[in-house]
């Protein structure tokens, strides 16, 4: 198998996913963790660390997007057997997630980091109108992968 790296960026955060997670009632209970997070964020902000994989072997190509966007000005290989996208971050995410597969035109789209894993900065999204929008717009396969389960590519 090999692996080759691309540069990648972070999501690009919006006002009303900012406003919606600092509202929240879980947000005061970890008053202090936030705090920190924003104190790590403006001590150590994004600098180029954000990676795009593309792993392949034989004929078999999967692409993993390390956060939720690409460089403007690096050259994506396209059409990969299946492209895995972090699905986080924004409030218009099914809108702001479709130019990524348009640019990329994978095979299949599986969709991960959907889930709440760092509360109270994430939280649970909802990616049925995404998963249904790319079966219909671009006539891809996608799904959000579910933890325990394989995806045979």
């Amino acid at each position: 198998m090999r692996a080759r790296l691309y540069q990648g960026r972070h999501c690009a955060f919006d006002l009303p996913i900012i406003l919606g997670t600092v509202l929240r009632p879980a947000f005061f209970g970890h008053l202090g963790d936030v705090l920190r997070l924003q104190r790590l964020r403006r001590d150590y902000p994004e600098n180029g660390e954000i990676l795009f994989y593309e792993f392949s072997e034989g004929d078999k190509r999967l692409q993993v997007m390390g956060s939720l966007n690409l460089d403007a000005d690096t050259a994506y290989p396209t059409g990969a057997d299946a492209l895995v996208m972090a699905f986080q971050g924004r409030s218009d995410i099914d809108r702001y997630a479709l130019p990524f597969v348009e640019r990329l035109r994978p095979k299949r789209v599986l969709l991960d980091h959907y889930d709440d894993a760092f509360p109270p900065m994430s939280a649970d999204v909802d990616t049925r109108a995404f998963v249904r929008a790319v079966r219909e717009r671009y006539g891809i396969p996608c799904a959000a992968m579910v933890r325990g389960e394989a995806v045979e590519i």
